[in-house]
Parts: structure tokens; sequence; C-alpha cells
């Protein structure tokens, strides 16, 4: 149904209230949403094959190391350094070992006679 104005109440009937400058807002927003998907699904799509080649470039790398250390051979293991050190001064004392505690009995001593009896003059 078309729209048309209204001579009796001046507003506009039929058709939609909105302004035009609000649809066409509307719209843009639609668009910008989505170009915004679209750039999106083709960022990931860059990230992936990204991925994916550094991926195979890794392989490559790792198989041709492992075939030039295969044509090589190992290497044989160098010896290690020996360095003398030399020390001035007198010779040092042989340190003393720390004295032990031998383990003894444990228990208390019996308690005394008169022990005894200085706790039973309580009762």
């Amino acid at each position: 149904m078309d729209s048309h104005f209204c001579s009796a109440c001046g507003e506009q009937h039929g058709g939609s209230n909105v302004a035009p400058e609000v649809e066409i807002a509307r719209i843009q927003a639609k668009r910008d949403v989505d170009v915004a998907k679209i750039e999106r699904g083709a960022l990931r799509t860059e990230a992936e094959l990204a991925a994916e080649t550094e991926v195979a470039v890794t392989e490559l790398e790792t198989g041709a190391a492992v075939e030039v250390a295969a044509e090589l051979g190992a290497p044989e293991p160098a010896e290690p350094e020996t360095i003398p050190v030399i020390v001035d001064g007198t010779p040092a004392e042989p340190e003393e070992p720390e004295p032990t505690i031998e383990p003894g009995d444990s228990s208390p001593p019996p308690p005394s006679a008169e022990s005894r009896k200085s706790k039973l003059s309580y009762w």
C-alpha cells in the first residue's frame, strides 16, 4: 500500500514511518557487517594457508637436515679438555668428622624413693 500525506493530521500514513536517513543508515550498517564477515573469512583462509606453509617448510628443513646428517655420519665425541688447577699455599687440613651421638636407652630413669614420697605426700 502506498503511503500518502494526510491533510487532516499532517502525518504520513501507510507504508513506513521511518525517515529516509534512518533507512539509509540501516542499509549501510548491514553492508558493513556483510563486508566484515567476508573479510574475516578471507583472513581466516590466509592464516590457515600461512600455517600450512610453515608446517611444510619445517618438514622439508628437518628432512634435509636428517639426510645431511646421515651422509656425513655421526660426529665423534670430542674428549673433554682437562685444565690443571694450581693452588698456592699450605695443604688443607683434613676435616674432622662431626661428633655423633650414639643411640642409647632413651627411656627416663626410674623414679627414686624420695621423689615417690614427695608425690604421695600431697594425697
